[in-house]
This record gives C-alpha cells, structure tokens and sequence, in this order.
C-alpha cells in the first residue's frame, strides 16, 4: 500500500493539509511553541481505528493458530455476538 502524498499549506490565519486535492484538515494556525492543536473528532476517529486494528490482530492471531477460528467468528458475528469480547476470550485460552 502505497502512502499518501500530503500537502500543508499555510497563512497567516489558517493551516490546511490537502490529500492530492482532497482538503482534510484546516485549523486556526498558532504561532505558541509546541503547541500542539488536536480536532476531538480526529481523535475520536482513531481511537476508533486502532481499536479496530487491535481487534483484527486479534483474529488474525486466532485464525493462524487455529483456522477454523474464522468460522466459528463469523457464526458469531452473523448471529450478533459481540467479537471483540469472544476474541479476547480465545486469546486468553490460546495463551495457556
């Protein structure tokens, strides 16, 4: 996977990051030392994507150890079970 190519552009007043043409960022610039400014939302969003990382390393954990793993996971998933919890559960068995 090839990674983005990320353009900054900067004023006076505002700092904007551009993939290719795509604008996604744009903050009120500071001119404060070290200062770090940080979008809840940004934040948020990738709490919400390591989570998910950390869940598929999870499975694909499980799957190499144990492949009929990913069809027990996807009964689950299919019947509403919460994978995240049944994950961490198998783990923990793999581990004894």
């Amino acid at each position: 996977m090839r990674a983005p190519h990320l353009t900054v552009l900067a004023d006076v007043e505002v700092v904007r990051i551009f993939d290719g043409a795509e604008m996604i960022a744009s903050h009120r610039r500071s001119y404060d030392r070290d200062a770090q400014i940080e979008d809840p939302h940004h934040l948020q969003a990738l709490v919400q994507f390591k989570r998910q990382a950390r869940q598929h390393r999870g499975v694909d954990s499980l799957t190499r150890a144990v492949p009929t793993c990913q069809l027990l996971l996807t009964g689950a998933a299919e019947h509403g079970s919460n994978i995240g919890a049944l994950t961490s559960a198998l783990l923990r068995l793999l581990d004894r």
